[in-house]
């Protein structure tokens, strides 16, 4: 059966599909070039059923699974590829409402147009998780690369964090009343870590001997290097009010990482805080103190667990820098 018919509205032709009712203009009004103009169309829908199935028979030889296989198939490929503490949040950008429209699609039925529509009414960590899936895919030989062209993936813009300022820090902990939270939040200050590798926290990361807090960054490798920091005053005396066996917060340490930044924001918005302070915002300040303070950056590189200076920077780029005079380099030299 031909796909399209043809049809004359006033003295053009055109050309009518039969199933979706689109009607496109032949640009004709001489009938013998518009049905030659709507043969060529027809053998054109022909020519691509045909090489579509001629393919699907190949795809199914090299892969048996390939032309049954979902996005939701993709999915959950991408999230045990990644580690088993970030399961649980990346699962949960796939479950939003707009994107189980398209969940159960096939990925060779994927018209890509349509796919976007639909991911562009998604949060922005669907669309980035979304994004990173189908990169997995394509690593995978699951899916072409050009089946969604770059220019179609929608731009995520994150909100705008900033580091958190020792007055904001100070309030925070006035408005505190349980002395663990209070105390979790001081170590963050002083730490730097990420609010997970705080909680985690135990005695036995504290080597008293050596004047060190030992720990390793859950994001990296096992056998990545552990941040070590020296204590100074100020951290031994907030250390020596923890507990000497265990766990350092042991509630803190049971709640969910939702849980944890949820608690902190709502604190930030009830004491009237500028936009952009969220509980990562300790991170921020550790790495401006540092800068700022002239700390070498492999250093704080390496108390980070950042193993790139790109991304070192970024967090660093809004640290106030002051330049000694040449008198403090040139004291005692001839």
């Amino acid at each position: 059966m031909k796909t399209f018919t043809l049809f004359k509205r006033g003295n053009r032709f055109y050309a009518q599909h039969r199933v979706t009712g689109e009607q496109k203009s032949l640009k004709t009004s001489n009938r013998e070039n518009a049905e030659e103009l709507l043969f060529a169309l027809n053998k054109s829908q022909e020519s691509a059923s045909q090489a579509r199935e001629m393919a699907m028979v190949y795809l199914r030889r090299a892969d048996p699974k390939a032309a049954a296989r979902t996005w939701v198939d993709l999915f959950e490929a991408y999230v045990q590829n990644r580690k088993e503490s970030c399961w649980e949040r990346v699962r949960r950008a796939f479950t939003e409402k707009n994107l189980c429209q398209v969940q159960n699609l096939k990925l060779v039925d994927t018209l890509p147009n349509e796919f976007i529509a639909v991911l562009r009414r998604c949060k922005r960590s669907s669309q980035y998780h979304v994004r990173l899936a189908f990169n997995h895919g394509v690593k995978l030989n699951w899916v072409d690369k050009d089946l969604i062209p770059e220019s179609l993936w929608p731009k995520v813009r994150w909100n705008h964090f900033r580091a958190i300022t020792r007055e904001e820090h100070e309030k925070i902990c006035a408005s505190v009343e349980d002395p663990e939270r209070r105390n979790f939040y001081e170590l963050c200050w002083h730490l730097g870590a990420s609010q997970g590798d705080t909680a985690n926290l135990e005695a036995s990361n504290i080597d008293w001997n050596k004047r060190l807090l030992i720990y390793r960054r859950a994001k990296l490798d096992p056998d990545s290097p552990t941040a070590k920091l020296r204590i100074g005053p100020e951290l031994e005396s907030l250390l020596r009010k923890l507990p000497s066996q265990g766990a350092l917060f042991p509630k803190i340490r049971e709640e969910k990482p939702n849980r944890r930044s949820g608690d902190f924001w709502r604190r930030c918005k009830r004491l009237g805080f500028p936009p952009g302070c969220v509980i990562h915002s300790y991170r921020y300040a550790w790495i401006e103190r540092a800068a700022s303070a002239g700390m070498p950056e492999r250093f704080a590189m390496a108390m980070m667990g950042h193993q790139s200076r790109a991304i070192h920077h970024e967090y660093a780029k809004k640290a106030v820098l002051e330049c000694p005079s040449l008198e403090e380099f040139s004291d005692g030299q001839s």
